[in-house]
């Protein structure tokens, strides 16, 4: 319910343009939603020139170490478009896994994006989707360029956590709130 048709064309376009790229997806706890959109992405990508079988690969609900553990070994996550992963990137960058954000008109669209300008990575959110494509591609190519912003992202990781400062803005807006 978080991939959209136009995400699900950005991957498409993502990942034939990068074939040795793997997308990995949780995309649902029902085994069904996960062979439906398998089949759909799938078609999509063979169409473009992708090769499925290799470059999709799809996981039930994981318990959060194996989750972790999967960022932990990602090169790049990609957050989903127009309704921003929020938890789900919190947890990869805590292991240093460099997000690409599209950050949309809602709050919720834009959690992840929050998250990496707290951690000063701003090249991790793109303003359109063309954008967050060619993003993508660049750092696909660019493996180093994934290692500088994996070691600033932890390096600043800390920022995520240390709560003190947002606890004060949100007792300030209660204390204000009509």
């Amino acid at each position: 319910f978080k991939l959209l048709p136009e995400q699900v064309e950005a991957l498409v376009e993502i990942l034939s343009a990068a074939p040795n790229a793997r997308l990995h997806l949780i995309p649902h706890i029902d085994a069904n939603v996960r062979d439906a959109l398998q089949e759909r992405l799938g078609e999509r990508l063979k169409k473009a020139g992708g090769d499925p079988r290799s470059q999709l690969v799809m996981h039930p609900l994981l318990p959060l170490a194996e989750f972790r553990g999967l960022a932990a070994n990602c090169d790049l996550g990609l957050d989903s478009c127009g309704w921003s992963g929020g938890m789900s990137a919190l947890d990869q960058l805590g292991e240093g896994l460099p997000v690409l954000s599209l950050p949309g008109a809602s709050m919720r669209s834009r959690q992840t994006a929050a998250l990496l300008e707290q951690l000063d990575v701003p090249e991790l959110i793109a303003c359109d989707l063309a954008d967050y494509c060619a993003r993508a591609l660049k750092l696909i190519a660019d493996p180093g360029a994934c290692e500088v912003l994996r070691a600033r992202i932890v390096a600043n990781r800390e920022r995520l956590y240390n709560t003190a400062p947002v606890q004060r803005a949100f007792a300030d807006f209660l204390a204000h709130a009509p």
